[in-house]
């Protein structure tokens, strides 16, 4: 007979891991875009042309 519960805990370990690895994923990524728009914005002076700061 078929243990339900191990096969249901062997499930919500993977799919625990599955959510983890998503996240951390999707984090690298959000970082890697935001790098990306400041690199950006440093190059063409977007955000402050004189080189100084907001105080906003």
């Amino acid at each position: 007979m078929v243990d339900i519960k191990s096969k249901y805990d062997e499930f919500l370990k993977i799919t625990s891991n599955e959510v983890a690895a998503n996240g951390f994923i999707s984090a690298v990524t959000s970082l890697q875009m935001l790098r990306h728009i400041a690199s950006l914005e440093n190059k063409l002076g977007i955000l402050y042309p004189s080189g100084e700061e907001s105080d906003e």
